[in-house]
């Protein structure tokens, strides 16, 4: 990270509010890390164009030709780290209830048009506000089946390593 990527990320959480716990919490989920000092340049551009979705205009930065969804429509060619997670995040949970009745377990497309309002199906497809309340969705559905489980259930898909 350079000194102009920490002002821009420090400049634009303040402009948005976010008080240091919101932040922090964005950053592990977004960018994967608990420093934007740490940040990686495409983790850093994760979490600009996760704050371009919330609500922040004028982010650095504006060139000549810059659009509104600058930081959007960069990550958008870059892939999707936010949907990576929430694959991995599935299938933790997918072993957690592999013992479950099948229509007692939720399933991904469903979660995603959920997460969407009924628009999109995938994790890809996903805005990163949508992806981003995903993840803290699946992590508590995850920890609340991970508490609930005992040390030694005698299931073999509670006792396969993660």
């Amino acid at each position: 990270m350079t000194r102009d990527q920490i002002i821009a990320i420090k400049s634009t959480q303040r402009r948005l509010g976010f008080d240091d716990a919101a932040y922090r919490l964005i950053l592990r989920n977004v960018g994967g890390v608990e420093s934007c000092k740490a940040l990686s340049n495409e983790a850093f551009e994760q979490v600009m164009a996760f704050f371009e979705e919330t609500g922040a205009t004028m982010l650095p930065p504006i060139a000549v030709g810059s659009t509104p969804n600058y930081w959007r429509d960069k990550v958008a060619t870059a892939g999707g780290r936010m949907a990576y997670k929430i694959h991995a995040l599935f299938a933790v949970y997918q072993e957690l209830t592999c013992h479950l009745p099948e229509d007692q377990q939720y399933k991904l497309p469903g979660l995603c048009a959920h997460f969407s309002h009924q628009a999109h199906r995938a994790p890809e497809q996903l805005d990163s506000r949508q992806q981003w309340t995903m993840i803290e969705a699946l992590k508590k559905i995850i920890a609340r089946f991970e508490e609930s489980a005992p040390a030694s259930c005698g299931l073999p898909c509670l006792d396969a390593p993660f």
